[in-house]
């Protein structure tokens, strides 16, 4: 059986790479906060960073520029997080690499529940899987079994909204 989510996590980068659903160009840079060129003194940005955030009460309070700033930054990080992949019908890499709060959408849940299931339902990429991760036959039904739920999870996700990975 698998014993920890990094190992998980390796399952799922190897069976999507098996079934070339994967693109591996590195995600754009964040968005910056305060944004270049901001008047926000970088003390004050952390501090409406956690203020908004929920974490601490702020003095002074917000002004009304500092809101529409921050407004402004949670739209891009949001887009940042919903990063697609240029390549059609693959998914980033990177959304699967940390738990940055990457966003799979409805479309990228379904790419990943047909990646997996072409991985499960095809013998041959199936044991190809096993042997890069070094899987023994007599382990192969863990990995069966954690892919057949992380499929079915997919599946359901691209009826829906898709999924945070974090």
């Amino acid at each position: 059986m698998l014993s920890t989510p990094l190992r998980f996590g390796s399952v799922i980068l190897n069976a999507l790479a098996t079934a070339d659903a994967l693109c591996d160009q590195p995600p754009p840079p964040d968005p910056a906060w305060p944004a270049e060129g901001s008047t926000i003194a970088p003390s004050r940005a952390e501090a409406l960073h956690a203020h908004f955030a929920g974490e601490e009460p702020i003095d002074p309070r917000p002004t009304a520029a500092e809101k529409r700033e921050y407004n402004a930054f949670r739209k891009a990080h949001e887009r940042w997080l919903s990063s697609k992949s240029p390549a059609k019908g693959k998914v980033p890499e990177f959304k699967f690499s940390s738990n940055d709060g990457w966003i799979v959408d409805a479309k990228e849940s379904a790419i990943i529940a047909a990646a997996i299931e072409r991985v499960l339902a095809d013998e041959d990429k199936f044991e190809l899987l096993c042997d890069i991760l070094d899987v023994s036959r007599s382990g192969d039904k863990g990995v069966r079994d954690g892919l057949a739920k992380f499929q079915r999870f997919n599946a359901r996700c691209a009826k829906g909204e898709g999924y945070t990975v974090d």
